[in-house]
């Protein structure tokens, strides 16, 4: 079962669905009707690349909130817990950590 639409259109292409026979072949619909039955897939998204360019499909521009993006960029470069493990705790442990003093006391 295989199905792509474009609800606000009626636009698909499908194969196996409710819509239509489950017998091997890929349909691209329009409203309904039958635009076209292929064997490949390639071809019938072809065909439904090819409809969809006639649509007047409104293009809404995407919105990027920057500074969300940022602050949550901040917050995880700044959280080292979510970043390190505790074997990388302990490694800097060790290495920043004062060496005893070995040896007899010189006085």
């Amino acid at each position: 079962m295989s199905r792509q639409t474009l609800g606000s259109h009626g636009l698909s292409v499908e194969s196996g669905t409710s819509a239509g026979p489950d017998d091997g072949y890929y349909y691209v619909r329009l409203r309904g009707e039958v635009m076209g039955r292929f064997k490949a897939k390639s071809r019938a998204l072809a065909k439904y690349a090819e409809i969809k360019a006639t649509l007047p499909i409104e293009r809404t521009p995407a919105r990027i909130d920057a500074a969300g993006i940022l602050r949550r960029e901040m917050a995880a470069v700044s959280n080292k817990e979510l970043l390190w493990t505790r074997e990388d705790f302990a490694r800097v442990e060790r290495m920043t950590r004062g060496r005893p003093r070995h040896g007899g006391g010189r006085a």
